[in-house]
């Protein structure tokens, strides 16, 4: 059963089990803001519902590709460390480490 409408992750949730999957194909997955964010959202979903286990999966794509990993055009110029407290990527990080079965 489809659980909420986001534009980047479907959520499927079927008893306790959620299925959370990866969907911006035109940039291969990569861990932009907004999905980043979306996924987060998704996350705090699934502890609402009292989800038990969380899959993560990507759509089937021609290249094979689950995410292509941080969005480089997001990251900041210069040489400060990409990866602050308050980047999307280390925020998602923490709400994984925050989720219930941790």
């Amino acid at each position: 059963m489809r659980e909420a409408f986001m534009n980047f992750i479907n959520i499927e949730i079927n008893q306790k089990i959620a299925t959370l999957t990866l969907s911006n194909p035109s940039k291969l997955n990569a861990l932009s803001k907004c999905l980043v964010d979306e996924l987060i959202s998704a996350l705090k979903i699934c502890a609402e519902k009292n989800v038990l286990v969380v899959l993560l999966k990507a759509e089937a794509n021609k290249n094979n590709v689950w995410s292509a990993g941080h969005d480089i055009y997001e990251l900041p110029e210069g040489r400060r460390d990409p990866l602050s407290f308050f980047d999307a990527i280390e925020v998602l990080l923490r709400e994984f480490r925050g989720t219930p079965g941790q």
